[in-house]
């Protein structure tokens, strides 16, 4: 955080390309907006060695946090899967389908609960 005493420097292009939120409304915006999400596999969602975490944006696409995720286990993302967390414990998993302007906030929501809000009447 910022306080009395900081100096502020401004970045040259070069020098920003190496930050990947090279300005102060950037970096905020990202330290308001990242979360913390684990990754598990389906077929042994248990299984401590597979489980992988990643620091994303809520505002980010289902084809960037494909990507993210394809870079951090070594697939193409375009092959991924994404499956909902479970709301019950011995409930069933729902697929996330990849549609245009989807967010990880809205992946994150239980598909029950995402559905209902979109077509609820007023």
């Amino acid at each position: 955080m910022l306080s009395v005493g900081n100096v502020l420097q401004e970045l040259s292009p070069e020098q920003a390309k190496q930050f990947p939120q090279p300005t102060v409304k950037q970096y905020l915006e990202y330290l308001a907006n990242r979360l913390v999400v684990k990754f598990r596999p389906r077929e042994n969602p248990r299984d401590p060695k597979d489980v992988f975490e990643l620091t994303l944006s809520v505002k980010m696409t289902y084809d960037e946090v494909a990507h993210r995720v394809g870079e951090a286990i070594n697939w193409d993302p375009m092959k991924l899967r994404f499956l909902s967390h479970r709301v019950q414990p011995e409930g069933p998993f729902n697929e996330i389908r990849r549609t245009p302007g989807l967010t990880l906030e809205q992946m994150l929501v239980p598909a029950t609960q995402y559905q209902g809000s979109t077509s609820a009447g007023g």
